[in-house]
C-alpha cells in the first residue's frame, strides 16, 4: 500500500520522523518532493580497467565536492547528488526515490533509488544529463520525489537492512561509494587478498 499524504503525516509525527527536515509545502497527495544538498560527487576516469573486486581502485573514481552553490552538468555527464533530507524508515515501510516529470522532460534523468525497511541515512541519487544542453543543478532544488509503501507484514528481524553485515549505507551521512568488495564470498575474498599481497610484495 502506497502511503497517502495523511499516512505520511501520521508516520512523520511518530517517535522517529520519516523525513528530516520536513517541509509541509513539499508534501503531495502520495509523495514528498526531496531536494538536493550542496554535495555533488563526480565519477572520474582512472587509468586501466576498474576491477570491481579492487575496492581501492573503485574508491579512486570518486571526487566529492562540498559547499557548492551550483554545479554545471555537461551533456552526457553523470553525477551523484546528496539529498537535503535524512530518511528514517521503520521496519514495515520501504521507500523509493523516483524522478519528477518536469526534469525528465528536460532530459535530466534521475536514477530511481530503493530504500529497504529499517534504512536510515542521507540518500545519494544518480543524475544523468541525457540532453544536448548544459544544465545547472542548485542546492534546495526539488529534483525528485519519494514514495513510501507499507508492507503486509514486518520482515524477519535478522533480514532487516540495519542488521545486515553488508549494509554499507546504513546511517550514511558522509559520502560512501560503491562497496563492491562486500559482494564477494569469503573464500573469494581470501584468494583476492593473497593475490593482492603477492602483487604488492613483487612491486
Amino acid at each position: 500500500m502506497v502511503l497517502s499524504d495523511r499516512d505520511i503525516l501520521r508516520f512523520q509525527k511518530g517517535d522517529t520522523p520519516l523525513i528530516s527536515p520536513f517541509d509541509l509545502s513539499r508534501l503531495r497527495s502520495a509523495s514528498y518532493d526531496v531536494t538536493i544538498d550542496d554535495e555533488v560527487t563526480v565519477l572520474s576516469e582512472v587509468a586501466g580497467v576498474v576491477n570491481l573486486s579492487d575496492q581501492d581502485k573503485v574508491d579512486r573514481i570518486y571526487t566529492v565536492n562540498h559547499g557548492l552553490e551550483g554545479f554545471v552538468l555537461k551533456p552526457g555527464q553523470y553525477c551523484l547528488v546528496a539529498l537535503g533530507e535524512t530518511i528514517a524508515l521503520p521496519d514495515n515501510l520501504i521507500a523509493q526515490v523516483i524522478p519528477r516529470t518536469r526534469f525528465t522532460r528536460l532530459g535530466l534523468l534521475v536514477e530511481p533509488q530503493y530504500c529497504n525497511p529499517s534504512y536510515t541515512g542521507r540518500v545519494r541519487i544518480g543524475v544523468l544529463n541525457a540532453s544536448g544542453n548544459i544544465i545547472q543543478l542548485e542546492p534546495k532544488m526539488s529534483i525528485a520525489q519519494i514514495i513510501f509503501e507499507k508492507l503486509e507484514s514486518t520482515p524477519t528481524e535478522t533480514r532487516l537492512y540495519r542488521n545486515q553485515a553488508t549494509a554499507a549505507y546504513q546511517g550514511e551521512e558522509a559520502f560512501v561509494g560503491a562497496q563492491t568488495r562486500s559482494e564477494m564470498t569469503e573464500g573469494a575474498r581470501r584468494i583476492f587478498d593473497r593475490l593482492m599481497a603477492g602483487l604488492e610484495a613483487g612491486a
